[in-house]
């Protein structure tokens, strides 16, 4: 199974990938666009460290991995939502009110 990764790199560099499944000991090939504004290519290992990086500490190229959430989560939000669907109804309209609140006419008079 391929890991899904975030588009920034451990350090905050913005990141594509454009190959996640290639042979070898690096299977994800992508780019990330440096300080200078350059975009680069990249090698990471099948969990995301930069290939690059000869030692196994973090670093700041390393790839973000997306964390899903469980089944178990997505059905308790689930479940929490639906035992009190009117209390998520009225926040959102509390909120709409809030948004579009209008002052009269004059600036609050």
């Amino acid at each position: 199974m391929t890991m899904k990764f975030k588009d920034r790199t451990r350090g905050g560099f913005p990141t594509g990938l454009y190959q996640t499944d290639a042979d070898g000991p690096y299977p994800n090939h992508g780019w990330i666009m440096e300080h200078d504004g350059v975009s680069r290519s990249h090698d990471w290992t099948a969990d995301g460290r930069w290939a690059a990086g000869a030692s196994p500490s973090p670093s700041p190229y390393d790839l973000t991995p997306l964390r899903e959430p469980s089944e178990a989560a997505v059905e308790a939000a689930h479940n929490e939502f639906w035992a009190a669907p009117s209390k998520a109804y009225e926040d959102i309209r509390r909120a709409l009110r809030a948004a579009y609140e209008i002052d009269g006419i004059g600036g609050g008079e």
